[in-house]
């Protein structure tokens, strides 16, 4: 089915501007539950960084879904934070697996449009509560073990090097 005309376009673009920022939001919350499944990996394993390399390979090729089952695998999650990990896949799933097809008509409508902008920002918002929970134990994980191998290590240090180079960003604004 070729895109409709110029005009539509254009008014469409606040939709799809909002449904690409969701499911990059998505792909983050996904990227960092792989992330910590590498870190819990190398942590069981010599700290050569060849365990964190090929374990960050291998988790990268499951879907959501697998990486929770590994996360339930490798940690005694408890149940409540299972559950809500669990309601995570489900929106996750339902932005990427047919969120556009199953709103075609909603798209084609002005009000449509607002809601549908309103709803991606509804989901994004319940997928970033996770991601951050993620993140918390991210940061928990590397407290309490730290960084064993020598290249994420150096990564990491040149990543917080350059956030934190003088001139790089203004604090009133959030700009980096």
């Amino acid at each position: 089915m070729p895109f409709p005309d110029a005009e539509f376009r254009e008014a469409a673009a606040p939709v799809l501007l909002e449904f690409g920022t969701t499911v990059w939001h998505c792909q983050m919350f996904e990227s960092n539950v792989c992330f910590l499944l590498a870190l819990i990996s190398e942590e069981k394993a010599a700290p050569d960084g060849k365990v964190f390399h090929a374990s960050l390979d291998s988790y990268s090729r499951k879907t959501l879904g697998g990486l929770i089952r590994a996360l339930q695998d490798l940690l005694d999650v408890p149940k409540d934070i299972e559950e809500f990990l669990w309601i995570g896949v489900e929106t996750r799933n339902r932005i990427v697996h047919g969120y556009m097809t199953n709103n075609t008509a909603p798209l084609f409508d002005p009000k449509g449009r607002l809601g549908m902008i309103e709803e991606l920002q509804y989901l994004r918002g319940d997928i970033d509560v996770r991601d951050m929970a993620i993140e918390k134990i991210i940061l928990a994980f590397l407290r309490k073990y730290g960084i064993k191998s020598p290249a994420l290590r150096t990564a990491a240090e040149r990543l917080w090097r350059s956030a934190n180079a003088k001139g790089t960003h203004d604090a009133d604004s959030g700009v980096h």
